[in-house]
């Protein structure tokens, strides 16, 4: 499964290493206030659909892209590139083909990790960051709590790339085409969203590579930006759900105590799903961060 149907509204760029990603921009393209937002893992841009709506109504020039394998972007070339160092890189790479010299990063989920390494790697194209309920690091480390040792994740996902990526891919897009998912979703507390929001998510599922999914996902038990936060010089806003099964509202609290100047938000019935749930309190607390922005 290599290569994907373009869309007419979704343009492609060639990565580093030649892998095509599509990428996507809303809001004033003239603007110099760029921020980029990533997507987690998994996921579409969907979780970003108020926030999308309320920077371009703000004026700003807003860029996104699909994570490799994700969307109508295709898998790596060398599956050996499904690693958090290669999205960052694939951020960076986005902002070179626009032109764009700096910008705001914002990660969802993994997508914060892959901000954070992107931050060590270009610091210099970086104005600030934003964290929306993502973690630092391992994030199957505290997934629903089990504390998983990730010698098992290495044992369980790995053997599904490896001896059975075919069936994997199958099942998967199977399984989200069925009614129950949002119910159990709901069950599970994954998001306190609604069903017509979250479809989107689940439609997703039924497109994404998902060998290439799992390799990010190993790579993500891998990772560890824990070592940068003291040291984060750009501003940075925390937004964390307080019922956030898949990023706890600790490892986002140990963020906000490491890092030098941190705007924090917290919202107790937050989920993972804690952007499209109260698109109302989250969406202020940006614009205010981004008005205390040095753009330039």
């Amino acid at each position: 499964m290599r290569s994907r149907q373009p869309h007419p509204e979704r343009p492609h760029f060639v990565t580093w290493d030649g892998t095509r990603l599509c990428y996507h921009e809303v809001g004033d393209r003239s603007s110099a206030r760029v921020v980029v937002l990533v997507n987690g893992l998994f996921c579409s841009d969907s979780y970003y659909t108020f926030l999308h709506a309320e920077l371009a109504a703000a004026g700003y020039r807003v860029v996104g892209f699909d994570l490799r394998g994700h969307g109508l972007s295709e898998p790596p070339l060398d599956p050996a590139h499904a690693t958090i160092q290669a999205c960052a890189r694939d951020v960076v790479a986005l902002m070179d083909h626009l032109g764009i010299q700096r910008a705001v990063i914002g990660g969802l989920s993994l997508g914060v990790q892959i901000e954070l390494e992107t931050w060590r790697r270009y610091p210099e194209r970086v104005r600030a960051l934003m964290a929306f309920t993502g973690p630092y690091e391992n994030p199957l480390g505290t997934f629903y709590g089990l504390r998983v040792p990730p010698v098992v994740w290495r044992a369980s996902l790995g053997n599904l790339v490896r001896f059975a990526p075919r069936s994997t891919n199958l099942i998967w897009h199977s399984v989200f085409k069925l009614p129950i998912v949002h119910p159990v979703a709901r069950v599970l507390r994954s998001t306190a969203a609604s069903a017509e929001l979250m479809q989107p998510f689940y439609d997703h599922q039924t497109v994404v590579h998902v060998p290439t999914g799992l390799r990010l996902a190993l790579a993500a038990i891998e990772h560890s930006a824990r070592d940068l936060l003291a040291g984060i010089t750009a501003p940075v806003l925390i937004v964390a759900g307080g019922r956030d099964t898949f990023t706890p509202p600790e490892l986002s609290r140990t963020m906000r105590d490491e890092i030098p100047e941190v705007d924090f938000l917290e919202v107790p019935e937050g989920t993972h799903t804690t952007l499209l749930e109260v698109p109302e309190v989250v969406n202020p607390r940006v614009l205010e961060f981004l008005a205390r922005v040095e753009w330039g």
